[in-house]
This record gives C-alpha cells, structure tokens and sequence, in this order.
C-alpha cells in the first residue's frame, strides 16, 4: 500500500504531495492532473521492475515528454519519493518492520555525443519510525498491521558513481555477474530491479538488503492501472496469453476463462446485482479466441459485441479486483464512464470494500507460493470528475482528495486537497470544504455539457 507519494518533475506534478487512503477518490475538473498523478504512479511501478528507459516507454508521449517543462525545456530530473506499507516485514538491524519510504531520482545524462540517457541519480529505503509515522494517527483501523522500527534505519543509500559519494555507491551497485547471477551497470536499473532479478551485492548484510528491496519491488511493481475503453472491451482475445489482466482490459475473456470456478461465480453473482436484466455471463471458446457472451434474464445471449458499455466496464472492474497476479495497487480513471448512476454507488461500494477485505480473495496456489503482495487488500485509487461520484462516496471524506491546478512562481502546478476539516499533521496540504468541491464539480460539468 502506498501511503504517501511525492514527485517533482513529472509533467505537471511541481512539488507535488499527496498522502492516499486504502480507498481513496480524487475528484477535480477536467485537465487538474488527475492522470498525471496515476501516470507517475504507473512510471514509479514499471521501475521498480524494468530497465529504466523501458519503464518510460509505456507513458504516454515521449520520454522527454514526461519531464516537466521550465522555459520551454525539459528539467534535468524527475524526483520519486513513496511511503509505504509493506505487506510483509523486512529485517531492519535491531528490528523488524513494514513501514517504509523509498526515494527514487531519474536523470538525464548527455553524452558525449549529444545523445542523452536516463539514468538513476539518486536512491534511498529508510524505515519510518513509529513517531514519525504521522499516516498511521489517521488510519487506526491499519496500526495492527503495521509494525514500525524504533528509529531512521538507512537500508540502501545509492547515488550514481560519478558523485564524490563514488565509493559507496559502488559498495552498493555492484552484483557478482557468476553462475546466471546479475550484473548491473549502475544507473541503468534501480536497485530494487536488481533485487527482484535475484542480483547478490558483495556487502556482509546483502541477504537483509535484498529482500528489503525486494518486498519494495513485488509491492510497486504489482500496481495495477486500469484503462478502459468500450470498443476494446468487445472484442474476442486469443487463447494464448497470460492471466494477468492487461491495463485496458483487452485480454478479459482470457483473464476470465483462466479463474478458479468459485471465483468465476462471484465475479458472475456480483455483475447480476450490478446490471438489472442480466442472469449470467459466460466465456466461450471460438477457435483461436476466447469471447464473453451474456445471458438475459429472458433466456437471450448477446455477445460482448452487443452489450452495453457499462456492464463491459463493471465487468472488467470486478475481474481486476481477482485477476492473477493479486494486484498490491488497483488505480481506475473514471469509473462511472457507462455506469448507469442508480447502479454507480453499488459498485463503488464493491471497490471499497475490497480495499477493506481482512483475507486474501482467493487461496494461493503453487505459482503463487512466496508471494504475499496478497496479505493485505488490494488499495483502491480511482479518479472522477463526476458530481455522482462525490456524492456516492462524500460521507467518507477520509478518502476524498480534491485536485485542481494553482499557479505557482509563473507555472500552472497540480496540486492535492483534503476535503472536508483540516485534519492535524497533513503536512503543509490545505483542506477545502465539501459544499465548494461539490459547486465546482457542478459548474464544470454544466460548462462541458454546453
């Protein structure tokens, strides 16, 4: 679970905080970066599992598009820093723990011949003390699950070689490169890559810093960011692939055909009671391809081509909450696009409640063993622009960040809100009453519908 994230750099994100909630909704107008806050998310996960110019590959844009503009030219670097809840303990010298804040830096180089590279500047995992654990006060509900060091224990500290610090970010970038093991050039991959790849540093307390970076990496790089668009919905998808649900949701029959029976029938029960009309679903084998078909209560079936755009989408919603590998992080932009309003609330509900669930969704198997991304619920980010959706979820305003844009030193930044009364240690973040996010949301949407 990511408690807190920060990013500089990243497009419209200047100094950006934000601290989330296991269920959190952020609400705003159009273009307040909403999705630039998701987007870094998904950017922070993919390096935490892949080679850093890789990782920038599924952003949108170019790589250097993704850096904020200052004058017209890109900054040098986007800074990374996440606090998190780990889902399992990590040893921490003296003590165990699961609270945790990584940093992240990625910057560009030049090279010699005018080619530029990115690269790590600067990466650092600390634990969070107990008294400094300020996300912990606002959430007692979690404070059984975590379990915090006594003080600030400096776990990895990697700066690239070319700084003064050169010696010690050798000490901790260098892997042995014998018998299949990992060797990593500094600056190409984050250590938590390395980490996950099964790289072994030359350092005494490597096995202890390695499953720290670990954990950090299987919890990152388990987010899951969901996209999803109608007309890709409908489609079959071919028999061979994983079963792991894809961003878009483009392989859904194959997701689907790939579950376990009883948890094919609650995906099936819970769509029943989201879409009056409908008696069941089915996956059907044509071929090459698998499709979805749906029953009517009447006794017709339609294929996916024919339904509806929301029971599409609440259909891919429900399947990401099961889908294989369990995510750590499930993110959706918009939820209620094609969601009839009377049945909105419903499935935010089903959202929500996941993000609570006390037990693992479903039992792990044998591809599954060693992997405790599943100990905790998935966390739930969603964002909206919908007044339907600030009044579906308005009562737990613990959840609710309000996000729109602010000038700031001649640039127009992104920033985050709590909404409803201030609330004590926010760091420096402002409150703002539910009855003006509610007038604005109002506002916007009239302005869009003219």
């Amino acid at each position: 679970m990511i408690t807190r994230l920060e990013v500089d750099g990243f497009k419209s994100l200047r100094n950006f905080a934000i601290d989330f909630a296991p269920f959190t909704v952020l609400v705003g107008p159009n273009s307040s970066g909403k999705s630039n806050i998701l987007e870094a998310l998904a950017l922070l996960s993919h390096l935490s599992s892949e080679p850093i110019e890789a990782a920038f590959k599924h952003g949108r844009g170019r790589a250097i598009d993704q850096f904020t503009r200052e004058k017209g030219e890109p900054v040098r670097a986007i800074r990374f820093a996440a606090e998190l809840l780990l889902p399992v303990d990590i040893d921490a010298g003296q003590a165990s723990t699961n609270r945790v804040r990584y940093e992240l830096t990625i910057g560009r180089e030049r090279r010699a011949s005018g080619a530029e590279a990115l690269v790590v500047d600067h990466e650092r995992l600390t634990t969070i003390p107990a008294e400094h654990d300020e996300w912990l006060d606002r959430y007692p509900a979690l404070v059984g699950r975590a379990h915090s060091a006594p003080g600030v224990v400096e776990i990895l500290c990697a700066v690239k070689p070319s700084s003064k610090d050169m010696q010690r970010a050798e000490r901790r970038l260098r892997y042995l490169a014998d018998e299949g093991a990992l060797h990593v050039v500094p600056g190409t991959h984050t250590a938590v890559v390395a980490a996950m790849a099964g790289a072994m540093a030359h350092e005494p307390e490597a096995a202890a810093i390695q499953s720290a970076r670990s954990a950090v990496g299987r919890l990152l790089s388990a987010l899951r960011l969901i996209h999803l668009d109608a007309a890709t919905l409908r489609g079959e998808s071919e028999r061979i692939g994983g079963a792991e649900l894809l961003s878009d949701a483009s392989n859904l029959p194959t997701v689907l055909a790939a579950l376990p029976p009883r948890v094919l029938g609650e995906i099936r029960a819970e769509l029943v009671a989201l879409v009056p009309g409908i008696s069941t679903f089915d996956v059907v084998a044509d071929r090459e391809n698998f499709l979805i078909e749906i029953e009517l209560s009447g006794g017709d079936r339609l294929p996916a081509r024919l339904v509806s755009d929301g029971t599409l989408r609440a259909l891919a919603l429900l399947t990401a909450l099961r889908a294989r590998p369990f995510p750590s992080i499930i993110a959706v932009e918009e939820p209620e696009n094609g969601i009839y309003p009377g049945r909105l609330r419903a499935l935010l509900d089903l959202l929500r409640e996941a993000s609570e669930r006390r037990d693992p969704p479903v039992e792990a198997d044998a591809d599954q063993e060693g992997d405790e991304t599943h100990s905790l619920p998935p966390q739930v980010l969603l964002t909206s622009h919908s007044p339907v959706v600030l009044a579906a979820v308005h009562q737990d305003v613990a959840g609710l960040r309000f996000i729109d844009t602010v000038r700031r030193a001649g640039h127009l930044v992104t920033r985050a809100r709590r909404i409803g009364p201030p609330a004590p240690g926010e760091r420096g973040q402002n409150s703002v009453p539910i009855r003006e996010i509610d007038a604005l949301l109002s506002l916007s949407t009239s302005e869009a519908a003219e």
